[in-house]
């Protein structure tokens, strides 16, 4: 019985996690740098570099909020659940 309980408090404390918005899952992000003219090259020009995403930190994946108060939705309510357990409560 102890393992079952265990388990139901990990599912109402574990988030679900989806995709970054920002970066795709990926982590990163493209940016453009503008890189200046010098002896070797006449004119300036644009050259592209990867950054840490700041949305995810870097980990691809972000909570997945509750559409209705922000919190974030656990895995409790299920994979495709859009709705916090307070807020499921309430309707």
């Amino acid at each position: 019985m102890s393992k079952m309980r265990d388990e139901i408090i990990r599912l109402k404390e574990t988030p679900i996690k989806e995709d970054c918005p920002v970066c795709e899952g990926d982590g990163y992000i493209e940016i453009e740098t503008p890189k200046r003219a010098n002896f070797n090259r006449d004119i300036g020009y644009l050259d592209t570099d990867k950054e840490q995403c700041e949305t995810c930190q870097g980990e691809g994946k972000v909570d997945r909020l509750c559409s209705e108060c922000d919190n974030p939705v656990t895995q409790i309510r299920g994979p495709r659940a859009a709705v916090c357990e307070e807020c499921a409560d309430d309707r």
